[in-house]
């Protein structure tokens, strides 16, 4: 994720933005216009960015007018073969909560041809354990529709949310 976009973030989690304001930012980041009309409320809303059009013509982020007993909390965890730049998911869970009560699990391996030694050390995940698990690409976009509008919660958020936001 770019700098632009968690600085407009960070401004949409305080404050509703005038419509106008959100588009012309969000132009300018060309990860996102070349991908799809940013105009489209619906596709951010696909990518899972909770947000709304208000009666007003503002950008409204919808879980901060959510009360934390409505929201519903994706507690992530995964394991990778190595930094953004060198490795890949190898195993991603997650757990969807909602007051405090479990309401949906997702867990998988992701194939991987090789493991480095030092990673299988720490994780206890070899090549082998993953020889026949889906591939990144399916995972990814099954794990996209799992989160959908729920809020992101890792232990290492940056490092983890930044390898799924990169595939």
């Amino acid at each position: 994720m770019n700098q632009d976009f968690e600085n407009l973030l960070a401004v949409i989690a305080k404050r509703n933005v005038p419509y106008a304001d959100f588009v012309a930012a969000t132009k300018q980041m060309d990860e996102y216009s070349e991908l799809f009309d940013v105009r489209d409320v619906q596709m951010w809303r696909a990518l899972g960015l909770d947000i709304t059009r208000t009666a007003k013509n503002q950008i409204e982020l919808k879980t901060r007018r959510k009360e934390i007993k409505d929201q519903i909390f994706c507690v992530v965890d995964i394991e990778t073969s190595g930094g953004i730049s060198s490795g890949q998911i190898i195993e991603i869970g997650a757990l969807k909560l909602q007051n405090g009560e479990i309401i949906s699990k997702f867990e998988t391996f992701v194939y991987a041809p090789y493991v480095p030694e030092n990673i299988s050390e720490l994780t206890g995940i070899t090549a082998e354990h993953l020889k026949n698990a889906p591939s990144l690409a399916f995972v990814m976009e099954q794990f996209k529709v799992f989160l959908g509008q729920s809020v992101f919660v890792a232990h290492n958020a940056r490092f983890d949310y930044g390898f799924i936001s990169a595939t």
